[in-house]
């Protein structure tokens, strides 16, 4: 008689497929405006979660997890002193732990900074994530925007 194995720990295991979004920008130039969503004109790859490029430029959650949330872009300044912040939003709600900000005093070339953060954060099915600018001062500009979402845990 044939002996069935338990198949306790010899059995390959089943991986959930894995969650991530991405949207990214270009290096054409797009102006920071006060307390207005970046700019994202392409999603990236993206699984299990819905990335919409411009008009909406956000990421929405399908399932409840702890996310690994990134952004960056170059900041660049237009004017002769101008500071600028960049924040993520969930569900409209700024994450202050997730600011990047740009001071910059123009001489005679207009600096370009990279910036970036990355957070993890517990989200739920349907929030909505954007990346916003809040205009200190000054005109400022961004090029190459990416904001990449992926569930760890």
């Amino acid at each position: 008689m044939a002996q069935l194995s338990s198949c306790c720990c010899n059995c390959p295991s089943i991986s959930p497929q894995p969650v991530f979004g991405s949207l990214f920008g270009s290096n054409g130039a797009f102006t920071a405006t006060n307390n207005t969503n970046l700019i994202f004109p392409t999603a990236g790859p993206t699984s299990g979660m819905v990335a919409a490029p411009a008009p909406t430029n956000s990421i929405t959650i399908q399932s409840f997890g702890v996310y690994e949330i990134s952004f960056s872009l170059t900041s660049s300044t237009n004017s002769t002193i101008s500071g600028v912040e960049y924040y993520i939003y969930i569900n409209g709600v700024q994450l202050s732990v997730s600011l990047i900000s740009f001071v910059d005093q123009l001489d005679t070339v207009a600096p370009r900074n990279p910036g970036g953060k990355t957070i993890l954060t517990t989200l739920n099915p349907n929030d909505d994530i954007t990346v916003r600018s809040i205009v200190l001062t000054g005109t400022s500009t961004y090029i190459n925007p990416t904001l990449v979402v992926k569930k760890i845990s």
